[in-house]
């Protein structure tokens, strides 16, 4: 007698290859004419981001960018004032990891270890230093049980019910921000940004029937060099953001976290009513990347 089985797949993770390497950064670069000599190096930030990568047989290649913001001094007759400039550079690099296949996953993350700013001469540069990246390749597995019997009412059969912990494909979704930046009458008109930085604080979010519902508030901060003078100003605006996906199989009882990272930032410098330069207008995307796992009886 031929049984109809009803069968099912349980899926999992399995790690095949992971390396931690340390990539070392090396670039010169030359202050615009349009700013003046470097006397000394105050700060240096550095924004890394991932744009392309491709797994390959044990090895990964990594394609990404680098945002250097570098705040130095500058003496100006008997005084000194503050300056800044801002370059991007790119980061190519082949990383050995055994094991790796071209059909599997990869994580990976960046982490700036040290990096430093030397003067060179009055107008270049040389930023240096250490990324520690961080590689994770893994497969997505899974194998085959069988559930039920279709229409298996005249046989007995010993049934073992069982739980498991499924995860779904990852839900990625974009949130724009945008906000005016009001300056104050007690701060000095805006002459030129300087360094912003974005942090995400307040979150919730919120899994339902069906959809997914995110609530964010981040945190934008502008440090600016003031107009007709030498000091530094620094202004700062809550921005709501919020963003609903509709992901059918969701439901209520799921567990699920959720990363975010900004990607990217824009700004505009603009006048008021009063003609002066007291509005900054701000534009970012932030990605949410939500993992989600239920349970399931077979």
């Amino acid at each position: 007698m031929d049984l109809d089985l009803i069968k099912d797949y349980i899926e999992y993770e399995q790690s095949i290859a992971e390396n931690d390497t340390k990539m070392f950064i090396k670039e010169e670069y030359v202050i615009p004419d349009t700013l003046p000599d470097v006397d000394n190096i105050l700060m240096l930030d550095v924004k890394p981001m991932i744009t392309n990568k491709e797994v390959g047989t044990d090895k990964v290649n990594l394609e990404g960018q680098l945002q250097y913001t570098i705040l130095y001094m500058a003496k100006d007759g008997g005084a000194t004032e503050a300056h800044s400039v801002v370059y991007n550079g790119n980061i190519f690099e082949s990383i050995d990891m055994i094991g790796a296949q071209s059909n599997m996953y990869c994580d990976i993350e960046l982490n700036i270890e040290h990096m430093d700013c030397v003067i060179i001469n009055e107008r270049k540069i040389a930023i240096q230093g250490f990324i520690i990246c961080k590689c994770n390749g893994y497969n997505i597995n899974s194998f085959e049980i069988v559930k039920d019997v279709h229409e298996g009412k005249d046989i007995q059969f010993l049934k073992n019910p069982m739980t498991v912990d499924k995860v779904m494909e990852p839900i990625e979704t974009e949130l724009v921000g945008k906000a005016e930046v009001k300056i104050d009458m007690d701060k000095n008109e805006c002459l030129k940004v300087i360094k912003y930085d974005v942090t995400i604080g307040k979150k919730d979010v919120r899994i339902y029937d069906g959809g997914l519902k995110i609530e964010a508030m981040a945190n934008v901060a502008i440090l600016y060099k003031g107009k007709n003078g030498r000091d530094l100003f620094c202004v700062s605006e809550s921005v709501p953001l919020y963003k609903e996906v509709t992901v059918d199989e969701l439901k209520p009882n799921m567990e699920y976290f959720t990363e975010f990272e900004v990607q990217s930032f824009e700004y505009d410098v603009r006048q008021d009513d009063m003609g002066e330069n007291r509005v900054i207008d701000v534009e970012f995307v932030v990605k949410a990347i939500t993992h989600v796992m239920y349970k399931e009886e077979v």
